[in-house]
């Protein structure tokens, strides 16, 4: 656990605008980390994010808390002027793909080794504002 605790942080020194966090009595169960960049288009640019990580606590599944944070950081992400959001999921990680397609990601394309050497994965994307 230490190792991962690690990790955990140092993500969120390098990312500490990205990054949302869900806590139960001061215990951390779950986050969301995206990571920003432009987007350079004839239109000019623009600010898109990846959402580049998202885990909860196998003891905290089923609680509504991958909506919570999900839901939580697209607002934070509109009002930032982020004009798209895009991820990469596994095809057989069914329950991550619901969860996004109810905020309205679509598939836009499938891809292989994104998600790990071999694995299938599409990429699904969402256009704010």
């Amino acid at each position: 656990m230490i190792r991962r605790q690690k990790k955990f942080l140092k993500f969120y020194d390098y990312y500490p605008q990205a990054y949302f966090v869900a806590e139960i009595n001061d215990e951390i169960v779950g986050y969301c980390l995206f990571r920003i960049t432009p987007n350079i288009s004839v239109k000019g640019i623009t600010k898109k994010a990846c959402l580049f990580s998202i885990a909860i606590h196998p003891d905290y599944r089923n609680k509504k808390i991958g909506t919570y944070l999900v839901e939580n950081s697209i607002k934070f992400l509109e009002n930032c002027g982020i004009t798209r959001i895009y991820l990469y999921v596994n095809i057989r990680n069914e329950a991550a793909i619901a969860l996004y397609r109810r905020f309205g990601f679509k598939i836009v394309k499938f891809v292989m080794n994104m998600c790990g050497e071999g694995r299938e994965c599409y990429k699904m994307e969402l256009k704010l504002k």
